[in-house]
């Protein structure tokens, strides 16, 4: 069975659904219902990657969300690793197997 996807997102989550969760809202909102899935694939265009296989976000200029009608992009990344925190970082880079000891 094909998978229906957004064809112009370079990167695109396959989840498999697992259950939707009504929360309670104010006012004329009425409810808002939180879906929760379980991702089973995940498809990357390559043109996307870096020549080190991670993801360009400044290609990608993902947007978020930021409350009222405002929403931002991406503009600039930075790194900050936590001093000797070798262990809280074992799969972040998307690996956790290969780090297991």
């Amino acid at each position: 069975m094909a998978v229906s996807c957004v064809a112009a997102s370079p990167v695109q989550f396959e989840c498999q659904y697992l259950q939707t969760v009504r929360l309670p809202g104010n006012g004329p909102m009425g409810t808002v219902d939180v879906v929760f899935g379980k991702v089973v694939g995940v498809h990357i265009d390559d043109n996307v990657l870096t020549d080190s296989g991670r993801l360009d976000i400044l290609k990608i200029r993902p947007l978020a969300r930021l409350g009222y009608f405002d929403y931002t992009s991406v503009t600039s990344v930075f790194q900050m690793v936590i001093p000797d925190s070798e262990r809280l970082l074992i799969g972040l880079e998307g690996a956790a197997a290969r780090n297991l000891r």
